[in-house]
């Protein structure tokens, strides 16, 4: 656990806030194997979350995203990949955005 000070430690809600997302949004990224471990303080209340973690886990994830989206990209440029041929929302999204020439970035 990477814990620097009392003031790295968060409440679900602070996590929320601190990501700008709705509870459920933050339980379904519980269900995640990787996210981070919450803890109980001794005698406290609910769990505390490092912000360290929550940012790195964050970090992996975007490194991931990012590393996936360009093939994806690739695949629905080439015609090789149509929306009834996505497998994933994200796929679906992004032949969308294509469509409506919303998406840029490296193809």
């Amino acid at each position: 656990m990477l814990v620097s000070s009392l003031n790295d430690l968060l409440t679900t809600n602070e996590v929320c806030n601190k990501l700008k997302i709705k509870r459920t949004t933050f339980d379904n990224m519980k269900k995640n194997v990787d996210f981070p471990t919450p803890f109980r303080i001794t005698g406290g209340k609910g769990y505390r979350y490092s912000e360290q973690e929550i940012l790195q886990w964050l970090q992996s994830r975007k490194s991931s995203i990012k590393k996936i989206a360009p093939s994806i990209k690739q695949r629905a440029i080439s015609g090789q990949l149509s929306s009834n041929k996505a497998k994933s929302d994200s796929e679906k999204k992004i032949i969308l955005r294509l469509q409506r020439g919303t998406l840029h970035g490296a193809a």
